[in-house]
């Protein structure tokens, strides 16, 4: 154990371990790094101790990732998922790997970037556009926001991943219709 803690310490792949009932209970620099680059210095160093990882799911996705961790610790096999995960700055693409440590009965999850670029179709905020009963849905996903209007459109707005988090802003999390065809086909009424 002491030397794949070492190997996750120097990778950076954004890794943690996950006990038996799903709280984390290591997690690597990549992790700080990433905390604290994407506007979340609360959860860089041992702040993440103890969470559950399903508590920081949003309810849309959580069976994917309930199912997907019950066929890791039944099978043994890694479970791969790429998945977006954009900062307000740029686009970027992750593929996240979960293995089960059978000896201890631990799960470790690793996150790679695959692809950073900056992003294209920008969009500004705009409460008539965005907003309904001072809630905005975003994608779980690729953090798109929805617009009101009916149109089923999603638009990045990256003020709104800014204030992701800050009692600022009320997010209700859905999928675009994009990430849920391409991602999660299975997932019928997440939208």
């Amino acid at each position: 154990m002491y030397r794949m803690i070492r190997m996750l310490d120097q990778s950076p792949e954004v890794s943690f371990l996950l006990d038996s009932e799903h709280r984390i209970i290591y997690t690597n620099p990549a992790w700080d790094l990433f905390a604290e680059a994407n506007g979340a210095p609360q959860l860089a160093g041992e702040t993440a101790i103890g969470s559950n990882f399903f508590d920081s799911i949003p309810k849309v996705l959580k069976p994917v990732y309930m199912r997907a961790f019950k066929q890791v610790a039944k099978t043994g096999l890694i479970w791969e998922k790429t998945y977006k995960w954009s900062s307000p700055e740029h686009a970027r693409r992750f593929r996240m790997k979960v293995y089960f440590l059978e000896r201890r009965n631990w799960f470790l999850v690793t996150n790679s970037l695959l692809v950073e670029r900056p992003h294209r179709n920008i969009h500004g905020t705009d409460s008539d556009t965005y907003f309904s009963r001072g809630i905005i849905t975003m994608c779980a996903h690729c953090r798109c926001s929805k617009r009101v209007d009916g149109s089923n459109r999603w638009d990045f707005v990256p003020e709104y991943v800014r204030l992701k988090g800050l009692q600022a802003l009320k997010i209700s999390h859905g999928l675009c219709s994009i990430c849920q065809a391409h991602f999660y086909p299975h997932l019928d009424s997440a939208r």
